[in-house]
């Protein structure tokens, strides 16, 4: 499963998916709870941080430029620069 594709296409976009959920009930919904929603995406925020070390060597390896390694690795996490090192995604 760790080799397929559409696992990690489908990984991606469920992490996607919890980032837009995320924004709308952090900030575009009225709620009581907003704080909470707020507080998880910065720990979802620090917790893609700490991986960036990772990412870069990786996307380095595939000649990606700093912005698109930080910036998919801030989106997407492990679901970006794991495929990439196994070589089953290019960009």
């Amino acid at each position: 499963m760790l080799n397929n594709k559409l696992f990690w296409l489908l990984s991606r976009n469920t992490v996607l998916l919890v980032w837009i959920i995320l924004f709308l009930f952090a900030f575009a919904l009225p709620s009581p709870l907003a704080w909470l929603f707020k507080t998880a995406i910065v720990v979802l925020l620090l917790i893609h941080m700490t991986e960036i070390p990772f990412s870069l060597k990786i996307g380095r390896e595939k000649q990606l430029t700093t912005g698109i390694i930080v910036g998919k690795t801030l989106l997407y996490g492990f679901t970006w620069w794991l495929p990439l090192r196994k070589g089953l995604i290019e960009r």
